[in-house]
């Protein structure tokens, strides 16, 4: 058995404190890449070298989709440090798209009961995603005004008749403890918490793809989805939730979209 003196206990305090002090800025800097800018305090004022260092996000192009501009091999710094609401077409974006990352060029601003950016690169331009601000991940302010892009000049009719694609598009609640089976639904605009399950149905006339289902707090823009780009069968729908989605007491409003259009706003309260 070796034992240390007390110079030796020391001296091995100092080898790990050191470590960590040296491998801790690694750690944090890796780490806040995958933290979003709005939760971290320090961002908030966005200036000086600390901020430009954690708002940094670097991209190294895996492709050409985006040459002239980001050419294949390239790494570039984009920003994580801006308002999602404010950006701007031509602004370059690292944007979710499922479950990967991709990066492409704001085409156009939608605002159909929902605001959504249109977004193509170069290789492609004409092919384009419809991408959520909260989708964005980080944007890169550079001038692509000689991109091959081409504005569709055609008006596209657009479609915003609930009762072109549902029957019925309802709230109701059933006790907690019972199923559907067993509880017939109750239509409800107020929701017990303690008592009442959160049910929302929807009748489709026909099969639905692109279908949105979205939960506002009263005067927020963030967004709760009880569903995301659903495909849906024809005939009655019901969902019923135990705890919905970690809401507090407060009025909310539950929003139906299809291809990011809203079709139906259901105004209730939580209790």
């Amino acid at each position: 058995m070796v034992y240390l003196s007390s110079n030796g206990m020391r001296n091995k305090k100092n080898i790990i404190t050191l470590t960590i002090l040296l491998i801790l800025p690694a750690f944090i800097l890796i780490g806040v890449r995958y933290v979003p800018v709005d939760k971290i305090p320090i961002l908030k004022n966005r200036s000086g070298a600390v901020s430009d260092l954690l708002c940094a996000y670097s991209v190294k192009a895996g492709s050409d989709s985006l040459s002239p501009f980001i050419k294949f091999g390239e790494t570039v710094n984009f920003s994580r440090c801006f308002e999602k609401e404010g950006l701007e077409v031509g602004h370059i974006v690292v944007f979710r798209d499922g479950g990967a990352l991709r990066i492409g060029i704001i085409r156009q601003f939608i605002n159909r009961g929902r605001l959504f950016y249109k977004v193509s690169n170069e290789k492609r331009p004409q092919e384009i995603n419809d991408v959520l601000p909260d989708d964005v991940i980080a944007v890169l302010k550079t001038d692509t005004s000689n991109s091959q892009y081409q504005p569709l000049e055609k008006t596209v009719t657009v479609d915003d008749n609930l009762e072109n694609f549902m029957s019925d598009a309802y709230l109701a609640t059933i006790p907690k403890g019972k199923g559907i089976e067993s509880a017939p639904l109750e239509k409800a605009m107020q929701f017990n918490l303690i008592k009442d399950k959160f049910c929302f149905v929807f009748n489709p006339i026909k099969k639905l793809s692109g279908v949105d289902f979205v939960i506002n707090e009263k005067g927020s823009e963030k967004e709760y989805f009880l569903a995301k780009n659903a495909l849906l069968p024809i005939g009655e729908n019901i969902n019923c939730e135990e705890d919905p989605f970690g809401l507090t007491a407060g009025r909310y409003s539950f929003k139906i979209f299809i291809d990011k259009i809203l079709l139906k706003t259901i105004e209730f309260e939580i209790l």
